[in-house]
């Protein structure tokens, strides 16, 4: 019996992913999902291109998650005029109120492939959920928006300070400055808990009012925690991190720990250390 075989052309939807542009460790999970659908006859696919089916999919498990939690992905940062994985605007960030989500933070509205990159110095914004309006305007590559003690925080990256945002005004006071690129961020009393990065590759935080503010202090950019007083501005403490490590994306606190340690899955230590429960480790 003759069975109708559909296959993606060269521009399909599993060669868009399995482009150099999209060969990120995350996408491995989509190329076992793309192969299976260019791989099913065309007429059990409903006479649909295996991308269509893909988009179905996709939409119905989105419906359903607003259904069981009563929450909308927020898609308008700006004008978007449709959904795409093509890194437009760079969301990146997200507050939780109440246990809800309330403001997200984006590079810029840009509303074209990769079109952020343009507006890193001044094109940040920050977006108000429940109304999808923008609330702040002119940051530079915000991050890490947290709602603490009734104020909405965020890191300004692009200049490196820590700070509030007014939602009302949009307006943006910063509170400190730490040398670094800040991502990652989270709160414990009326200290703010901040990471610091090193740029990629060697090179530098260049149009950035950041690497301008180095070069001004005479300091190299660091990588490592910072402890800041929320009330006087000061970094109270700060931990360093020299080596390969020179990037951190978010930071966590561990409630209630004791002589925490950080145990190498490549060094000698982890074979002297035997793991008894949940809390208690014995070396």
């Amino acid at each position: 019996m003759y069975r109708s075989q559909w296959k993606a052309p060269a521009t399909g939807c599993e060669d868009a992913y399995l482009d150099q542009r999209y060969r990120r460790p995350q996408d491995r999970y989509l190329r076992p999902i793309l192969g299976c659908l260019n791989s099913t006859p065309f007429k059990r696919l409903g006479y649909k291109t295996p991308a269509e089916v893909f988009e179905i999919k996709l939409m119905e498990i989105r419906n359903l998650l607003e259904q069981k939690t009563g929450s909308k992905p927020c898609t308008s940062v700006g004008v978007r005029s449709r959904l795409a994985a093509e890194d437009r605007c760079h969301l990146n960030g997200m507050a939780m109120r109440d246990g809800r989500p309330a403001f997200v933070t984006a590079v810029s509205t840009s509303d074209i492939a990769d079109g952020w990159r343009e507006h890193r110095r001044d094109g940040g914004v920050v977006v108000d959920v429940d109304s999808g309006e923008i609330a702040a305007t002119g940051l530079s590559m915000p991050h890490s928006p947290r709602w603490h003690d009734g104020k909405l925080w965020l890191l300004n990256a692009g200049t490196g300070e820590i700070g509030t945002i007014d939602p009302a005004s949009g307006t943006f006071t910063a509170v400190a400055f730490c040398p670094g690129y800040l991502r990652g961020l989270t709160f414990l009393g009326r200290y703010a808990i901040v990471g610091a990065s090193e740029p990629r590759e060697n090179n530098t935080f260049g149009g950035l009012e950041l690497q301008e503010r180095l070069d001004r202090e005479n300091v190299s950019p660091r990588c490592g925690v910072f402890v800041i007083d929320t009330v006087t501005g000061d970094v109270v403490h700060w931990l360093r991190i020299t080596g390969v490590v020179t990037e951190l994306f978010d930071i966590a606190v561990i409630a209630d720990a004791h002589k925490p340690s950080l145990i190498g899955f490549r060094s000698d230590e982890i074979r002297r250390v035997v793991s008894i429960d949940d809390t208690k480790i014995i070396g």
